[in-house]
């Protein structure tokens, strides 16, 4: 699961396919909290070569309760940021790898998922602190979607 927002450079979107291959891609729909219900209609453009490939054809029934943001499943994910520096070809410790770390951040808060690294408390405080508090969830850091400006936070 390679965030989008990283670029096509690092692996995001967009990419190429090659012929006669296939490629998952995981999609995710925000729904904001004040969205009018009701049953919305529309189209997923599938692209190829810079023209449409294919439609397919979308329908979302969004009602009348917003899901909480608190997280209710205790979960601990890890991973390593050498393995992103290096699956994405930057140098650990420059500014484009903690782009891309801040990608991955805001991908596993959107589900609800605790993400970890391998840190020293000098580390967590000058870098990873925004993450604990909430502050990079938030438009200042080009965030949306669940849990927006909160930090992470689990049910006792």
């Amino acid at each position: 699961m390679v965030p989008f927002e990283v670029g096509t450079s690092r692996g995001g979107a967009p990419f190429n396919v090659s012929p006669n291959s296939t490629q998952g891609v995981w999609v995710d729909v925000y729904i904001a909290k004040d969205a009018v219900p009701g049953r919305y209609n529309g189209i997923l453009r599938v692209l190829a070569a810079g023209s449409t490939y294919t439609t397919i054809p979308i329908t979302l029934d969004v009602y009348s309760f917003a899901l909480s943001d608190t997280t209710h499943f205790h979960n601990y994910f890890y991973t390593s940021p050498f393995s992103i520096a290096e699956e994405h070809g930057i140098r650990w410790g420059s500014q484009i790898y903690y782009d891309v770390e801040r990608e991955y951040y805001k991908m596993a808060h959107r589900h609800r998922m605790d993400l970890s690294f391998n840190q020293t408390l000098d580390s967590l405080d000058r870098r990873a602190k925004g993450y604990y508090t909430g502050e990079f969830y938030s438009k200042a850091y080009d965030y949306e979607g669940l849990g927006a400006a909160s930090a992470i936070s689990h049910m006792p």
